[in-house]
């Protein structure tokens, strides 16, 4: 019985060494950005009509940002750390999403020639906690 309890105990300390219990949960954030005259504008919840808003999620998250093109110019969205990029959205109302792990600071803009110069990016900020 003592060695069984003595295995019981490597267990739990080994996996809280991976995943501490008072640790919180990564959560999915979702975002929906929509397009405008060479610029991004928040579609919903805390970002809502802010133009190019900076997403704030926590490190370990899961990020979910759909694009909806509001306008008849070509648009779509990249992250510099390349983690992600959605198809190019050519016609109104065309939508795509991305998703992927928040891992550090990064930058999403919209790759057609002259856009990103223009103004369309925005910042993604993660915190520790």
């Amino acid at each position: 019985m003592l060695l069984n309890k003595f295995h019981l105990w490597i267990m739990l300390l080994g996996s809280s060494l991976i995943a501490p219990i008072n640790s919180p949960a990564a959560e999915i954030r979702t975002f929906t950005l929509s397009t405008g005259d060479q610029t991004y504008f928040g579609a919903s919840g805390d970002i809502k009509n802010i133009k190019n808003p900076t997403i704030k999620v926590k490190k370990g998250d899961k990020v979910v940002i759909t694009l909806i093109n509001n306008n008849s110019e070509m648009h779509d969205i990249a992250l510099d750390s390349q983690l992600a990029k959605s198809k190019m959205l050519k016609q109104t109302g065309d939508r795509d999403t991305i998703s992927f792990p928040a891992i550090g600071n990064d930058y999403y803009y919209c790759t057609v020639s002259g856009h990103r110069l223009a103004g369309m990016e925005g910042k993604i900020e993660v915190s520790e906690n």
